[in-house]
């Protein structure tokens, strides 16, 4: 079993904080998108979009599960800062586990010897910028089962 959250919607837009927790109450508002409290339980989770409605960028996905504040948001504070995930677990998310999902994972998810090559170089190392600068990072080239097929 694995779990799939949609991180982009990891913080508070209009549609939480006018709809959902007027309804819900702030007892059980702090459950809404528990990912990291489903991560420390050691169950597998994977990411994803809610494609068409919202981005596909894993980027934008990985900055608000890291900050639970809009991409979009200059500052402010965290939507229920004890649900943010951390960097190296928001990778193995998109990757390995997205791998585990879709029943994958002998053929993808890591770089590993004799798996598909199915990689992104980034523009930038993700470790080395503050959480609020992923989703600016740009795809420079993008290798599907060994073979090159993006370039910037």
């Amino acid at each position: 079993m694995v779990a799939s959250f949609q991180p982009l919607w990891f913080y508070a837009d209009s549609y939480i904080t006018d709809l959902t927790e007027p309804r819900l109450g702030p007892e059980r508002s702090r459950y809404l998108y528990p990912a990291r409290s489903v991560v420390e339980t050691g169950a597998i989770v994977a990411a994803g979009s809610d494609w068409s409605v919202s981005s596909m960028n894993p980027m934008l996905g990985i900055e608000v599960a890291l900050t639970r504040r809009s991409p979009t948001a200059e500052e402010g504070p965290p939507w229920i800062p004890g649900e943010r995930l951390d960097l190296e677990t928001m990778l193995l998310v998109y990757t390995r586990n997205g791998a585990m999902a879709g029943d994958l994972e002998e053929e993808t998810g890591t770089i590993t010897v004799g798996k598909s090559a199915d990689l992104v170089v980034l523009d930038r190392d993700l470790f080395e910028v503050p959480p609020e600068g992923i989703s600016d990072a740009r795809v420079d080239l993008t290798v599907f089962r060994g073979r090159i097929v993006y370039r910037r």
